[in-house]
């Protein structure tokens, strides 16, 4: 994520339909935090993109023509103690930004309501890097749908002081996706979905691999089939990193990028390729990631076209 000194809104984009439909619980406002205190925050590095994520699906919500029009994000920034004004807050009034995450949140839940609108049998989803996304509120599920949010530490703990435990099989942890072996204790026993928005640009390559292909192996073994959905960075987004400004503020950076579908369906023989959707699809201007100037400069470069992108794969 970026932005741009003097943030100028894709008017086009305010009025270009949502990629994902018009979704099945958006009416539904449910009351996930109650009347309490305000909690401080404190996140470090890539942690403060949280909240930022939470503003562009309030800013979406606000809008004349909502995409995602999420009835939690605005329960969600009442609850926090935070300093609205500071850097990584700036670019949330770019309309681009608020295009690109509304679309990307809208997409994830329609693939994964579809996932389990087409299970009759009991499913498990496992929501990498859920950070204080509200997937889990969003989409129609019944009693057969084991629910398991992971995330760093500093994250686990701030949802769960902002979201009280929620009804139905649903459990968040404390996970390090990069250590061999996290997912273990994850019982295997169900068809599987893994989300992971957001996630892949701060992993390294070869821990994202891994990541992918060994959770492809131990939830699509014993015949069961699952699915994996995310989004990507391109190359050109971990080639020009240092320049995007929102990441210098949050001293964090993008470490891998993906173009082409092939870096993924090379990771395991069982998977095969659904869906993939890129950014012209469902918005007509790049948010600014590299400023004013960059952005313009980079869009002459082949790779641009493929900087942002959604992917599902199936695996069995």
């Amino acid at each position: 994520m970026g932005t741009t000194d003097s943030p100028s809104p894709d008017e086009s984009a305010k009025s270009r339909p949502s990629i994902a439909g018009s979704g099945t619980t958006s009416e539904i406002n449910i009351n996930i935090t109650p009347s309490l205190p305000k909690e401080k925050v404190i996140l470090v590095g890539s942690e403060q993109t949280l909240l930022p994520m939470v503003m562009f699906k309030l800013r979406d919500a606000q809008g004349p023509n909502p995409i995602l029009a999420d009835p939690y994000a605005r329960q969600l920034l009442e609850r926090c103690d935070v300093d609205m004004d500071a850097s990584h807050f700036k670019f949330t009034t770019d309309q681009r930004y608020v295009t690109w995450i509304a679309n990307r949140a809208k997409r994830l839940d329609q693939w994964c309501q579809d996932f389990l609108d087409a299970h009759s049998e009991p499913v498990t989803v496992v929501h990498l890097a859920c950070g204080l996304d509200c997937r889990f509120f969003r989409v129609n599920k019944s009693s057969r749908v084991r629910w398991i949010d992971i995330d760093q530490p500093l994250v686990v703990d701030l949802r769960s002081r902002l979201i009280p435990q929620p009804e139905g099989d649903y459990t968040l942890r404390t996970l390090d996706v990069a250590a061999p072996g996290w997912y273990k204790d994850i019982p295997a026993d169900r068809p599987t979905l893994i989300i992971a928005e957001g996630l892949t640009p701060y992993l390294e390559p070869k821990d994202g691999k891994a990541m992918m292909r060994d959770l492809v192996e131990y939830f699509g073994g014993n015949g069961l089939s699952g699915q994996l959905i995310f989004d990507s960075l391109g190359s050109l987004s971990v080639n020009l990193t240092t320049f995007i400004k929102a990441l210098r503020t949050s001293g964090s950076a993008f470490k891998w990028g993906i173009d082409e579908p092939g870096e993924i369906l090379s990771l395991h023989p069982h998977l095969t390729m659904r869906d993939r959707i890129q950014w012209r699809e469902f918005m007509d201007s790049h948010p600014p990631f590299f400023g004013p100037y960059g952005t313009p400069m980079a869009s002459i470069l082949p790779s641009f076209e493929k900087n942002i992108q959604f992917w599902r794969f199936d695996f069995i």
